[in-house]
């Protein structure tokens, strides 16, 4: 597990400028109370920026359009009647929104900004994901963060992933469209509150050792891409980052008695500082015996892969459905049930329960109650993290 807490020298860093980017999904599945819950969301969020910071507004669906373009908004209340006029209409194509979005933000890309653009949809797009990931892998070049929103049960949860992991961000599951505001604030307030957004961690291969998985707990709880370099996310003043990794160690590694997993470099970005900081070095070593020792592993990850052991649960209840396998698959879910209600999780275990009659009568995982058992045991991780504290 590594945490990286920012250092206490009695200097107060200001809190940098923002450039952010709103994409909205305006295609027809939108219309009605879902709309006017987002307009109601934007127009908030523009009514808390500071004078210094720069915002645009783009909205799409099978075509993409600059609402609000990039600039300090001084004049909100006229921007404020563009954000309502937004009409509903069209497929959803993400790439439109997203490719608009990012050319909003590079009109004002500056390394003394935080530079993040917050996708929100409620649908899937089709034929256009590698464009999305390759958008999404240049935006990380170039410092710019990618958060997404997701709205109800028929957007892809993994393509999702897959798309903000690459800069070092996540995925937000919105069930109820009340929730709308509430939690695009949550994700304001954090961007805000971001003393680095891009935190990437190099590190060069070891003979025999294989990193298998990486997983941010906090701030923002999510699955994290392995290759190199790895984007770890964003450090905040209040909330270490902290991440979880697992190794594969080959026998033919462990023969000396202290063993080197890792070796590499952290590079942190920190807008509020003009000189750029330093690369810190970091190795990850464990001693190697043949007998184990009496010495218990820390509390702190024992309490992670916990939680972290009911996420990968699901994660693999859903692979297997996806392959076919459901009798494994819905073995999966039970057992992950069985081990929420040992936590006293009791309604996300009934949810779990539900999914499993699912696979066993219809073979399909219901699209609310997947997307439910996923972020809900990603939830928990930040709760493990919290609780160590």
């Amino acid at each position: 597990m590594l945490e990286i807490v920012p250092l206490s020298t009695g200097e107060q860093i200001q809190a940098p400028p923002l450039n952010i980017c709103l994409v909205l999904d305006r295609s027809t599945s939108m219309e009605g109370e879902k709309m006017d819950v987002v307009k109601g969301a934007a127009s908030q969020l523009m009514r808390a920026l500071r004078p210094q910071d720069i915002f645009s507004v783009v909205a799409f669906s099978d075509r993409a359009e600059v609402i609000i373009p990039a600039a300090f908004q001084a004049d909100r209340a006229k921007f404020e009647n563009r954000i309502q006029m937004i009409q509903t209409g069209g497929a959803t194509e993400i790439y439109q929104g997203l490719e608009t979005g990012l050319q909003e933000i590079r009109r004002n890309l500056n390394p003394q900004h935080v530079n993040h653009l917050i996708l929100l949809t409620d649908g899937h797009t089709y034929g256009d994901e590698p464009a999305c990931l390759q958008l999404a892998e240049e935006a990380a070049r170039q410092k710019i963060s990618i958060s997404g929103l997701g709205i109800g049960s028929d957007w892809n949860d993994i393509f999702l992933d897959a798309l903000t992991s690459r800069t070092g961000s996540n995925s937000i599951y919105i069930s109820r469209h009340q929730d709308i505001k509430q939690l695009l604030m949550n994700k304001f307030a954090a961007i805000t509150n971001a003393i680095s957004e891009a935190v990437l961690l190099e590190f060069k291969p070891q003979e025999n050792i294989n990193l298998n998985f990486a997983f941010r707990l906090q701030p923002e709880g999510g699955p994290l891409t392995l290759e190199n370099p790895v984007h770890l996310g964003p450090i905040l003043r209040d909330t270490p980052l902290t991440v979880i990794f697992e190794f594969v160690i080959l026998p033919a590694a462990s023969k000396p008695e202290r063993v080197r997993l890792l070796d590499g470099s952290l590079k942190a970005a920190i807008a509020a500082r003009p000189t750029p900081v330093p690369p810190l070095r970091i190795r990850f070593e464990r001693d190697a015996a043949d007998t184990a020792g009496d010495a218990p592993p820390p509390v702190g990850i024992l309490r992670a892969l916990s939680r972290l052991t009911l996420y990968r649960l699901q994660e693999r209840a859903r692979e297997e459905a996806q392959a076919g396998h459901y009798e494994s698959a819905t073995r999966h879910l039970k057992n992950l049930a069985q081990h929420l209600l040992s936590q006293g999780e009791k309604e996300l275990a009934k949810t779990a329960l539900l999914e499993a009659n699912n696979l066993e009568h219809m073979q399909a995982l219901s699209k609310n109650g997947g997307k439910e058992i996923k972020y809900g045991t990603r939830a928990l991780l930040l709760s493990a993290s919290e609780e160590a504290k």
